[in-house]
């Protein structure tokens, strides 16, 4: 004996393309929506790589403003700091 939601809801195939045919999508809807899919997850990757480089190009303009600052102050050691520490 079948219980009431089965009676209600009878069994339906699910697929994960819709079907291709004279009630399903027709051919040339459904290579758009691949195509399109293809274009904009390349607009992604693209995007992704671009907001990547300009993030490397900052780190390097931010570690050479750091090294620029820092190198004269580590150049600059007081000579009295060599001949103490060499007492």
């Amino acid at each position: 004996m079948s219980n009431r939601l089965e009676q209600e809801f009878p069994h339906t195939s699910w697929r994960a393309i819709p079907p291709v045919g004279p009630r399903g999508l027709d051919q040339d809807a459904l290579g758009r929506y691949i195509a399109r899919g293809h274009e904009l997850r390349s607009q992604a990757v693209g995007k992704s790589m671009r907001m990547a480089g300009e993030c490397l190009a900052r780190a390097a303009v931010a570690l050479a403003a750091f090294v620029r600052c820092a190198a004269p102050g580590l150049a600059k050691l007081p000579a009295e700091h060599d001949a103490a520490h060499d007492a």
